[in-house]
Parts: C-alpha cells; sequence; structure tokens
C-alpha cells in the first residue's frame, strides 16, 4: 500500500498529458477501455514500486519516462534498435541486467525503478528533451 503521503505527493507534480499535441476522440472502444484500465493499475505499481525504493516524488519523473518514452504502450517498439516495451529497454541492457520477462509490463517497471535507484538514468538521455524538464531533487 502507499503511503498517504506519497498519494499526496503524486498529486501535486506535473505530468505530461498523454493528448498533448494530439487531437482527441472523446468515443472509446471496450478495449480502449480495458487498456486504460490496465494502464491505470501499471500507474498505480510504478506508484507502489516508487514508494518502495525511490523519493516518492521520483513517480513523477517515472511516469514522463514512460511517457516520453511509450505513451504507456506496452507493445511498443523502436524500429531502429531493439528498445521495446513500456521503459524502451534494449535486449542487451535487459539481458545483462534486469529479471523477468522483457515483453511484462510489470517487470519493465521495477527494472526502471532498480536502473533509477541504481544511477543509470542515462540509458534514458534519447528522450531526456521530454521528459527532463519534470525532474525532481
Amino acid at each position: 500500500m502507499i503511503a498517504t503521503s506519497a498519494i499526496a505527493d503524486i498529486t501535486k507534480a506535473p505530468i505530461i498529458s498523454e493528448t498533448e499535441g494530439k487531437a482527441t476522440d472523446t468515443t472509446q472502444t471496450t478495449s480502449q477501455i480495458a487498456n486504460l484500465a490496465s494502464i491505470n493499475e501499471l500507474k498505480l505499481y510504478l506508484a507502489q514500486e516508487v514508494a518502495k525504493y525511490l523519493n516518492p516524488k521520483d513517480y513523477f519523473t517515472l511516469y514522463n519516462v514512460i511517457q516520453c518514452e511509450s505513451s504507456w504502450r506496452i507493445d511498443a517498439k523502436n524500429k531502429d534498435s531493439t528498445a521495446s516495451g513500456l521503459a524502451q529497454f534494449l535486449d542487451g541492457t535487459w539481458n545483462r541486467y534486469c529479471k523477468g520477462d522483457k515483453k511484462n509490463s510489470y517487470d519493465q517497471i521495477s527494472c526502471l525503478v532498480k536502473a533509477w535507484k541504481e544511477k543509470h538514468q542515462s540509458w534514458w538521455n534519447e528522450s531526456k528533451f521530454c521528459w527532463g524538464k519534470y525532474l525532481t531533487n
């Protein structure tokens, strides 16, 4: 369970809109609604992992890393490399550093939090122009 203070902190920081810069369609299919539910579960899991291992304010930065890297699309794939998933881990990095299944979004979040805790933020330098403005101290 997330501490109340962590939840309060989570509600205060800026988060990149998932529709930022895009026209939005208000009609949603059943599969889109189901996908939103699973995305919300992933966001909650990220908050729980951050609360366990990092400063609660890091939630916003990691949220935005995922938003910038994959737009929270679990099937995101970089056409120019082996990067895939929510956090866009490269196959080699995943195999050397992470545990679990690279296609599992929960494992991706766990590895992202682990990498952040161990100061591997440079792995996401290519998208820092996007998420870097939300860095927390």
